[in-house]
């Protein structure tokens, strides 16, 4: 199994994401909440309703948010906030931090 391994260098610390984390994760890049919330239900439909996506992407994304792992700018896009280092390992995947 890969893991993503994500490094916040202005609160130094490490996450390890686990498959849904990383998802959002790769998704955020600066498209509109709109636009990421469509690409979310995209990749996880038919296991997850319009409803239940949505639930789930806005607490994955309010965690990536509160770890440093990404930020809002100002007119309400997703993206990294920064390049980060990102390490694809073999092995076991959870929510670090």
């Amino acid at each position: 199994m890969e893991v993503c391994i994500v490094f916040t260098p202005d609160n130094p610390n490490l996450f390890t994401l686990n498959s849904t984390a990383w998802l959002v994760f790769d998704l955020c890049d600066g498209r509109s909440w709109r636009r990421l919330e469509k690409a979310y239900y995209d990749a996880v439909e038919p296991l997850r309703s319009p409803e239940e996506a949505r639930d789930e992407l806005i607490g994955v994304v309010s965690d990536l948010e509160r770890k440093g792992i990404i930020e809002r700018d100002r007119v309400a896009r997703m993206s990294k906030p920064r390049p980060t280092t990102r390490g694809r390992n073999k092995g076991a995947g959870s929510n670090g931090g």
